[in-house]
């Protein structure tokens, strides 16, 4: 027999929420036939609806707070028509890739910030760390690595980091991953030409819009 939340008051123990210094957000919601209070509505449903509340003001929060960002800097943010997609428009202040930008889409899906975003560099690439289409491999990306209380911010902030410095014991492009090791572990005694060399032909993909 099928009974309405109508007929039945689910008793629920409150909403636990705490507030990290991140806005992490974790929610418990206990039942109980002993409780200090009543619900008209089905208590999975107010969860539903309170945790997408939160949601969104997490992601609201964290978009706004972006562009007092130093390092990079973030000069854009557009959002999609696509719900809590964005392409941030950042410049890198620091060497070999300073004064350049470099544009990623961020998808914050709704198990955001319990599950790492998906980010794709739009910015055309020779990188290690960076295969044909944009996707990236990079630790704080990896479900083993993520934490609630990473942001986005802590993502660009790792993006910019690989950028600069590649991490060639998990490559996604073979043959970016091969080149950087030709030109900068075989010859270490020319490192500083041979980094340079490699950072030139990363920064002209980045101008051009190349891709291998």
């Amino acid at each position: 027999m099928l009974i309405s939340s109508a007929d039945v008051r689910y008793r629920i123990y409150p909403f636990i929420v705490y507030l990290h210094l991140r806005s992490e957000v974790k929610i418990m919601i206990y039942h109980s036939h002993f409780s200090f209070f009543s619900f008209p509505m089905d208590g999975a449903s107010a969860a539903i609806a309170y945790a997408k509340n939160v949601h969104k003001q997490r992601i609201e929060k964290e978009i706004r707070t972006l562009p007092i960002t130093l390092n990079p800097v973030v000069e854009s943010i557009d959002k999609h028509n696509i719900q809590n997609s964005f392409t941030i428009k950042c410049r890198c202040l620091n060497a070999p890739l300073d004064g350049l930008p470099f544009v990623i889409i961020a998808d914050l899906s709704v198990d955001y910030p319990f599950k790492p975003p998906k980010i794709k560099l739009e910015s055309k690439i020779i990188h290690p760390n960076v295969d044909k289409e944009g996707e990236m491999c990079i630790p704080i990306l990896s479900y083993d690595n993520w934490k609630a209380t990473c942001t986005l911010e802590n993502v660009i902030m790792n993006v910019m980091v690989h950028l600069i410095e590649p991490d060639t014991n998990r490559p996604i492009s073979l043959d970016a991953a091969q080149l950087f090791i030709k030109v900068i572990l075989i010859l270490p005694l020319f490192d500083f030409l041979n980094r340079s060399a490699f950072f030139t032909q990363l920064r002209e993909s980045l101008k051009e819009g190349k891709s291998k």
